[in-house]
This record gives structure tokens, C-alpha cells and sequence, in this order.
């Protein structure tokens, strides 16, 4: 009896340590989700609030298991719940350049997004919310995407791009991404997302097994109109 004892405390110690939280799920890398915010804004679906950023933000890093991405249980320890003052300062203002809710609320704020983030993505990690945040902040600040497609003459509102825009990214970048495209209002295909490989550490990039949404071309690039 003793030993069984001994040996179900082991299992649960182990468990526990392996995660970092009893939220654990099993996933091999992240995708990092920069979107186009004039993608997101332009389908007729949501209202944004005008002055939006004019540069790529981060949507969110998700877990993968196999190419799928693995969604969080519902979080069962109220340690785990998302909570703003586990933030530094500093991060929260990078949060907010880098990580901002588009949605036009009459009183602005970002918290309901990042807490979805956190409970949908970021919770059934090894990390705890504050290295969650940073690491995902971190890295996508090391990845300037807009000046990269800029500097390459892929810039917003200029004729249509074909998937040739995936090849001038990894040129730039040394590395293969994921490109999703959706439509706006008018049902005309744009650019929408371009999706970065990160290993299951959160601080290194790596190729994706390449897929795409683009399902036809060419597609449109817009530029933000408010």
C-alpha cells in the first residue's frame, strides 16, 4: 500500500512539473497569427474602431498538435484565470502596440481579448500567463513584417499579389510561413494573416509545412481606410 502511495504521488509530481499547471495538453510547436487589420475590419462582419494600426498585429500564438491547433479545456484552477495585474507595465504597453483588440466598444479595452487568448490558447501551455504574454510579445517584435514586405514592394492598396508574396517572405526571413486570405464585403479575395512556425519553447522560429487559404488568385493587399 505504501508503495502504491508512493508511487501515485511520483505520477501526479511529474504530471504536474511537466506542464506547469494540471491545464496540460500535449502540442508540438505554435503558430503565431499576425493578421491585416483592414482584413479583419473590411468583411461586413464586426465594426472597428477607427485609427487603426497600420502595420500587422498579433492575433494570437496557438498550440498544434499534428496541423491542427489544440484549443484549451476550460480552466478548472482559478490560479490559472486570466488576471491583468500578473503583467509588468511595460509588457501591457506592448501588449497594447502589438496585441490590440480591433472591435469598437464604446469604452476601449483590451482585456476581454488578451483573456481569450490566455483561456482559449495560451493556459494548457507550460507557461505561466506573464511568460506566455512576453514570449509571445517578444517575438513578433523581432519580426517586422510590414517594412520587410515594404522594403520588397508589397505594400497595401497596390495592384493584386499573387502567393508570390509567400517567396518574397522567406527571403526575407529565411523561413517558410503559412498564408491565409479571406474576402471582404464585396466577396473579393485578400491577404489576411500570415502565419509563423514557433517551437514548443515559444522563442524560436522554424519552418511551416506550408499551407494556404488563398484558394485562387490574384488577391488584394488594402489598405487601411479608417
Amino acid at each position: 500500500m505504501k508503495l502504491i502511495l508512493f508511487v501515485s504521488l511520483v505520477l501526479v509530481f511529474v504530471l504536474g512539473v511537466g506542464y506547469g499547471n494540471n491545464e496540460g495538453v500535449d502540442y508540438d510547436y505554435f503558430h503565431l497569427v499576425l493578421q491585416w487589420p483592414e482584413s479583419y475590419c473590411n468583411t461586413g462582419k464586426v465594426t472597428c474602431y477607427n485609427g487603426r494600426p497600420n502595420w500587422f498585429i498579433i492575433h494570437g500564438m496557438w498550440p498544434q498538435k499534428n496541423g491542427y491547433t489544440v484549443s484549451c479545456p476550460k480552466i478548472s484552477n482559478k490560479a490559472r484565470y486570466f488576471n491583468l495585474e500578473k503583467l509588468h507595465d511595460d509588457l501591457i504597453a506592448s501588449m497594447e502596440y502589438y496585441w490590440p483588440s480591433l472591435i469598437k466598444v464604446e469604452n476601449p479595452n483590451n482585456k476581454p481579448f488578451w483573456s481569450h487568448e490566455w483561456s482559449a490558447h495560451g493556459s494548457c501551455t507550460s507557461f505561466t500567463q506573464a511568460e506566455y504574454f512576453a514570449k509571445v510579445v517578444s517575438i513578433a517584435a523581432e519580426l517586422p513584417l510590414s517594412s520587410k514586405l515594404y522594403s520588397a514592394g508589397i505594400r497595401p492598396d497596390m495592384p493584386t499579389y499573387s502567393m508570390d508574396i509567400k517567396d518574397e517572405i522567406e527571403k526575407a526571413f529565411k523561413l517558410t510561413p503559412q498564408i491565409r486570405c479571406n474576402t471582404d464585403q464585396f466577396n473579393k479575395l485578400q491577404l489576411y494573416e500570415i502565419i509563423f512556425c514557433v517551437d514548443k519553447t515559444g522563442t524560436q522560429l522554424q519552418n511551416c509545412n506550408y499551407k494556404a487559404t488563398c484558394v485562387r488568385e490574384p488577391f488584394q493587399f488594402p489598405k487601411n481606410q479608417k
